[in-house]
């Protein structure tokens, strides 16, 4: 790897490590941090040559094909055949590790959509409940005006009959004279 790219990689992990200029480094140090960024930069390139390479081995029934030079008709054609590829396809897809973080990528998000369901739920009862408080305070109000109407239905019904009182004595009174 070129300095000035090795020293750029450098600048800029420092950069997010949030930490001094490079320029500022003793000379020892500079030293080792070139070394180790080379190091590092050779590790994540053979890691992802690596990684290619695996991408590119797959296991399936055309590379297999492919590479023992027997047709894919042939392998499709004899169960045996095909039965042992797809065996080993299966133990290689569920250990390969791309599977395992698609797998766990799938759960993530089966987990998200369950999560979101429970916040709409929760926000529809949290809405529900303050209809019910809104209802009860209503229930309280209808309350009190019923106990106004009450009792001035009660007072309105002493009026009346203290009405009918004096009407019936008065009457009475007519008829007397």
């Amino acid at each position: 790897m070129d300095k000035q790219k090795v020293l750029d990689n450098i600048e800029l992990r420092l950069k997010n490590m949030n930490t001094k200029d490079f320029n500022k480094f003793t000379t020892s140090q500079k030293e080792y941090l070139i070394e180790i960024e080379n190091e590092i930069s050779k590790r994540l390139n053979m890691q992802k040559n690596n990684y290619q390479q695996i991408k590119n081995n797959k296991i399936s029934v055309s590379s297999i094909a492919k590479s023992v030079n027997i047709s894919r008709k042939t392998i499709y054609n004899n169960q045996i055949l095909k039965n042992y590829i797809n065996y080993a396809e299966d133990i290689y897809n569920n250990n390969y590790a791309e599977n395992k973080i698609s797998q766990l990528e799938d759960k993530l998000t089966e987990q998200r959509i369950i999560i979101e369901k429970m916040v709409e739920r929760d926000i529809t009862i949290e809405n529900l409940n303050i209809k019910v408080d809104q209802m009860k305070n209503e229930i309280k109000t209808y309350k009190k005006e019923n106990e106004i109407l009450q009792s001035e239905k009660n007072g309105l019904i002493a009026k009346i009959n203290n009405l009918k009182k004096r009407k019936k004595r008065k009457n009475s009174l007519n008829i007397i004279k």
